[in-house]
């Protein structure tokens, strides 16, 4: 049996592979991170929020992480923190209460991992 898996698939972001026996999918639907035990997109909330969203993450190690804030249309919308990380979990708060109701979708990015969780604005 095989210790590695290769998915393909259409997301929000376009088209994605993965095909490595370095990296492992976990979990389903919007509960999806990759390689567990380096990077994972833990939660954001409240979920609907109006004013604050709290972005919790998990790194296993010191290294870049950049957090980003895309609308529905894929357009850059904030960065919420670019820069070196240290292990452990960490919550990122991004205000919220400018933007128009909708949904958005958070990217994580990690090295060569990138892991996306939607995020509702509400009014």
């Amino acid at each position: 049996m095989s210790n590695w898996i290769s998915v393909s698939g259409l997301s929000q972001f376009g088209r994605f592979a993965i095909a490595d026996p370095d990296v492992a999918l976990v979990g389903t639907g919007d509960d999806v991170s990759i390689d567990e035990d380096r990077v994972r997109l833990e939660s954001i909330f409240p979920n609907p929020t109006s004013g604050v969203a709290n972005v919790e993450y998990r790194i296993a190690r010191t290294e870049y992480v950049r957090i980003e804030l895309y609308d529905a249309l894929g357009r850059l919308v904030s960065v919420l923190h670019d820069g070196i990380q240290s292990s452990g979990i960490h919550v990122v708060r991004h205000r919220v209460d400018s933007l128009p109701s909708g949904i958005y979708f958070v990217r994580l990015t990690s090295g060569s991992q990138s892991l996306n969780k939607a995020l509702v604005v509400t009014r």
